[in-house]
């Protein structure tokens, strides 16, 4: 089968994975992701050791949001992102074919931690430009989506299986303005945590999306 552009460009940028991240050595991770494969995006991957993730997984919250969000987000430079109790430095460039929809992306997430503990001396070494995210490196969209569920958990503060009526579409609410009915498995998976059918689900959700702006459709 004759390569594609989008073919050769993955196969030019696997390269540089490749010998970047042997030139800039175990505290910067370089991380290919192919934006087709929302389960498995991550392509390439060197000096996974900052992140713990490995080629296989998926998109994190931050790249996640991007791309739902916003058709043509931005690059971003130098944002803060934590994994593991390191503190990184974070660079996304995305990668856009001629209409300049992205199909890709290019990170470096550089492990500053100890630098930062000697900041009075390497400071200009570990300027953080002030972020406006902060990326938290799921390994894939699952993780994703589990996540979100325990954060809505802790917000309504009762076992989901304890939860009236009411804090069952609170929960759902929460999840909606998380963009997490976009997953494509998450409404099987809440029925599960909720103990209701899907016909249930949708008529909660239809409630907790009365007061919202209109949603995409659910997966």
């Amino acid at each position: 089968m004759e390569k594609t552009e989008r073919d050769r460009v993955f196969e030019l940028l696997k390269q540089i994975v490749a010998g970047l991240g042997r030139a800039l050595g175990s505290n910067c991770e370089l991380v290919l992701h192919d934006f087709s494969r929302t389960e498995d995006s991550i392509i390439a991957i060197e000096n996974n050791s900052v992140t713990g993730r490995q080629v296989g997984d998926g998109l994190d919250e931050l790249s996640f949001h991007l791309l739902q969000r916003d058709p043509n987000p931005p690059d971003l430079f130098n944002y803060r992102g934590r994994r593991n109790g390191k503190i990184l430095r974070s660079s996304s460039i995305l990668i856009r074919d001629d209409s300049g929809k992205p199909y890709g992306a290019l990170g470096v997430n550089i492990d500053i931690t100890a630098l930062l503990s000697a900041h009075t001396v390497l400071g200009n070494l570990t300027m953080i430009e002030e972020p406006t995210v902060e990326e938290t490196f799921e390994r894939s969209v699952s993780e994703v989506l589990e996540k979100y569920i325990q954060e809505g958990i802790k917000q309504i503060g009762k076992d989901p299986l304890a939860m009236d009526k009411a804090e069952k579409i609170r929960l759902l609410k929460y999840l909606d303005s998380k963009d997490a009915f976009l997953i494509r498995y998450s409404i099987d998976r809440m029925t599960n945590v909720l103990n209701i059918s899907r016909y249930t689900l949708y008529t909660y959700l239809d409630e907790a999306r009365q007061d919202s702006p209109t949603k995409l459709k659910t997966a």
